[in-house]
């Protein structure tokens, strides 16, 4: 137990405790009296120094000069009274009862152990004589300030319990702002928020080291680095603070060349000074350390009103915050100096200036956030519209390649998008192919305008396009006045497709008639068989296509529509692969082998979909028309002549039997006579 503290307990305002050395204050509610007062150069009754005094100023400024011998008398006081000298960096202190220096009180200091102190508490508090007076000598190697205080035991109370509540709100503030700031930059990225966490935690302890915490709190046993702790932390908090005000302006060469060159500049030679503090006298590095706060401070102020001036809106926080800091110093640096007297507001003004500053900073460093998060939801708003309408232009360029390239067709060749196409691309598959075309469109066309043509070859297709793809096909190739369409599922879609085309047609006539326009007529050929499907041509043009023997068939039986004056015929391979052929009228019409080829091919017509007059002579005459066609496959040319006739007698609409009975007579001329000896009543055709 410290003797001298004794008067402290149980006090009327104040509950002292000691912990582990420690010294807690707990305040009750009822405030102080007219006694509770401070004692400050006023309360001494002579102060005699080895220098020239002002007994006016609480404190003085001695400079670089390194020892100061002080006389303190104090005026009579009833009860302990204490000196206070509250300036932390002291190197050396001792107090003696006697002028002659020999019988000595304390020896304390910045550079001697914590426990040498009469009291631990973050300056230094000596407990002296109130009726004789005291003698101190004071070295250090730094600057030589010596802000002397004396306090009865209620004084010195509210002045301890003021500086540690001080000292937790200020401290307490700092460490909030760095652990919000440091969360901030984990969770943006944003290097201002994390140079401004290290900037406030460095900051924090200068000004802890600074007001005397840093030693009892944080490194009691460790004198020697507490001696030159302030000007190795300094520095550091100098360049930090650089640091943080090029990415809190967001300086760059680019856009803020000098001023971020001039911060820069000014980073490079702190490190250098402080690199240089093992070969440099302390009192020298101490002194440009120093100096170079004071150019930081121009330095930074400049800026902040040259940004602010360029409307950039982070600079008027800076500004605000360093003009409070700046305040708060010049009141700490007077006080010191003897200038300004001392007072409360000024004893604390560092805190308070200090406060301000991190405090002002933060809220512009939370403007910025709520700017950051406001132009990233702009942004993504931004990117949001930009990917709806890049969704929204590759639907329709999707949409545009499948009116090109059918999606029908990239299925097959196992694709999801025209972009996966590649040249050289195929795949076998059995499919039913039709083939449909406009009969005798070059003469109704040379009566049309250019325009007038496509427009008439659109009008029309845009009713067959609809429903190719309503009976589970796909229209491949428009070619001219003809289309391809493939049914990949079965070949009944073919055909209830082309019986659509037929009904179709006859309103479609119905209403060219209304009109005085001419009719058309459509031949359509059906085919099924294996057909390979991929992509040709090459590089820079590639286009998707449908090849093989059951492709070009199916344009063969279409181009013999017209032969035989019908309009829709299949061949047996389609017909050979119908679930249910019934539900069809059908008649076999002849049997045809393709030019190249030595296979030959029964065709098949289907009627469904004539108009009923034709329909029903077709279905009549039906069962005569396939024994007559037997008889002239068997060779017996009179018989099918004959029964040829008679169909053409009892049904004149049916064109089939005239053209039958047209090439039974080309067959009895002499140069057909010459190739009957090898009769196989195949047709071949003579083109492809």
């Amino acid at each position: 137990m410290v003797p001298w503290l004794q008067g402290f307990y149980n006090h009327k305002y104040l509950t002292i405790l000691i912990v582990q050395g420690f010294l807690i204050l707990l305040a009750q509610c009822s405030p102080p009296t007219q006694d509770f007062r401070l004692y400050s150069i006023q309360g001494i009754d002579q102060i005699q120094s080895s220098i020239q005094w002002h007994p006016e100023a609480a404190s003085r400024n001695f400079g670089r000069i390194k020892t100061l011998h002080l006389k303190v008398v104090p005026k009579s006081a009833s009860g302990p009274v204490y000196l206070v000298l509250n300036y932390a960096p002291l190197d050396r202190i001792e107090v003696f009862e006697d002028e002659q220096e020999t019988r000595r009180l304390y020896l304390t200091g910045d550079t001697l152990p914590l426990a040498t102190r009469p009291y631990p508490a973050p300056y230094f508090v000596f407990p002296i004589s109130s009726d004789k007076p005291t003698y101190l000598k004071i070295q250090s190697e730094g600057p030589l300030i010596v802000p002397v205080e004396l306090y009865d035991v209620r004084a010195l109370a509210s002045r301890l319990l003021y500086s540690y509540v001080l000292f937790g709100v200020f401290f307490g503030l700092c460490f909030l702002i760095v652990v919000y700031n440091a969360a901030l930059f984990l969770a943006t990225r944003d290097p201002g928020f994390g140079f401004y966490a290290l900037y406030t935690s460095f900051g924090a302890l200068t000004s802890a080291i600074m007001e005397g915490f840093a030693f009892p709190l944080l490194w009691p046993h460790w004198p020697q680095w507490n001696n030159v702790s302030l000007v190795n932390v300094g520095p550091v908090a100098f360049i930090l603070a650089a640091q943080f005000v090029k990415a809190y302006l967001r300086l760059d060469k680019a856009n803020s060349y000098f001023r971020w060159r001039g911060l820069t500049a000014y980073q490079a030679l702190t490190f250098a000074v402080w690199a240089s503090q093992t070969f440099l006298d302390y009192s020298l590095f101490a002194f440009i350390t120093a100096g170079l706060w004071q150019v930081f401070a121009v330095l930074v102020f400049a800026i902040s009103i040259y940004s602010s001036l360029h409307r950039e809106r982070p600079a008027y926080f800076l500004l605000l915050a360093w003009t409070a800091f700046l305040i708060s110093s010049s009141v700490t640096t007077t006080r010191y100096m003897g200038i300004t007297p001392e007072s409360t507001f000024t004893h604390y003004a560092f805190f308070i200036g200090a406060g301000l500053e991190y405090t002002l900073l933060s809220v512009g460093l939370a403007d910025r956030f709520n700017s950051m998060r406001k132009e990233r939801e702009e942004a993504k708003a931004e990117l949001l519209e930009d990917r709806e309408i890049a969704l929204e232009n590759q639907k329709k360029l999707t949409h545009s390649y499948a009116r090109f390239v059918p999606e029908e067709f990239l299925h097959l060749l196992h694709k999801d998008s025209v972009l996966d196409l590649q040249l050289g691309e195929a795949v076998e598959r059995e499919l039913t192919i039709l083939f449909a075309d406009i009969r005798s469109f070059t003469s109704i066309s040379e009566r049309m305008t250019p325009a007038e043509n496509f427009q008439f070859l659109n009008g029309f297709l845009a009713s067959i396009g609809p429903m190719v793809r309503e009976h589970h096909g796909f229209i491949d190739k428009y070619i001219g006045d003809s289309i391809m369409a493939l049914f990949p599922r079965r070949p009944e879609d073919a055909l209830d497709t082309a019986i659509a085309f037929r009904r179709m047609l006859r309103k479609y006539n119905n209403r060219r008639r209304a009109s005085s326009e001419q009719s058309i007529d459509i031949g359509i050929g059906i085919n099924t068989g294996p057909v390979m499907l991929g992509t040709i041509g090459e590089q820079q043009r590639i286009d998707n296509t449908a090849i093989g023997d059951g492709v070009n068939l199916a344009s063969r039986l279409e181009s013999l529509t017209k032969l035989y004056g019908i309009t829709c015929v299949i061949s047996e391979h389609t017909f050979l692969r119908l679930e249910d052929p019934d539900q069809y009228h059908l008649r076999l019409i002849d049997r045809v082998r393709a030019k190249g080829k030595t296979e030959s091919v029964s065709v098949i017509e289907l009627f469904d979909g004539d108009d009923e007059r034709l329909f029903e002579e077709k279905e009549v005459s039906r069962a005569i028309l396939e024994k007559a066609i037997q008889n002239y496959l068997d060779g017996d040319f009179s018989m099918a002549q004959h029964r040829f006739q008679r169909i053409r007698d009892q049904f004149a609409e049916d064109p089939l039997a005239t053209f039958y009975l047209q090439r039974l007579a080309s067959m009895a001329s002499p140069e057909s006579a010459d190739g009957m000896a090898e009769w196989d009543g195949v047709f071949n055709m003579d083109t492809k």
